[in-house]
């Protein structure tokens, strides 16, 4: 027999509340008879309508590549674990121009400003990263 309960979700990123289906299906009729087959449980979540839910369903990926590490600075690497394995090799000073920045090493690590222009505000500043310019604008100090 398939039972149904509802339950209320807040979304995370709007605050909206929303009811989710949760269905057990316990492999039996109505009059008590195995269907054939285990039972089975899921739930129907039609998820949020707001525009940070909607950008989470397609799940768009990031490429990894120098161009947004968090070690590239104006066009040079300052990654000290990748410098050290080239001054091995050549003599560098404090960074490497990179010359391929759509590839990426090993030591890659991504940049977190590059979701600052995802934000919008009149106080946001893209150079600073969200949490500090959120902190700032609560009174607090990161």
């Amino acid at each position: 027999m398939i039972t149904s309960t509802e339950s209320k979700v807040t979304c995370v990123f709007c605050g909206k509340e929303r009811t989710i289906e949760h269905i057990r299906d316990d492999g039996m009729d109505w009059l008590g008879h195995h269907r054939g087959g285990n039972g089975k449980s899921w739930t129907e979540d039609p998820g949020c309508t707001c525009a940070f839910a909607e950008l989470e369903k397609k799940k768009a990926a990031i490429k990894p590549m120098c161009y947004n590490c968090l070690y590239m600075k104006s066009g040079c690497c300052e990654n000290k674990k990748q410098l050290n394995a080239i001054s091995r090799m050549f003599d560098v000073g404090a960074s490497v121009h990179i010359k391929a920045p759509r590839a990426f090493c090993e030591n890659w690590r991504l940049n977190r400003q590059i979701f600052d222009r995802l934000f919008k505000g009149e106080d946001h500043v893209i150079s600073s990263d969200f949490v500090s310019v959120e902190l700032k604008r609560r009174g607090f100090e990161k």
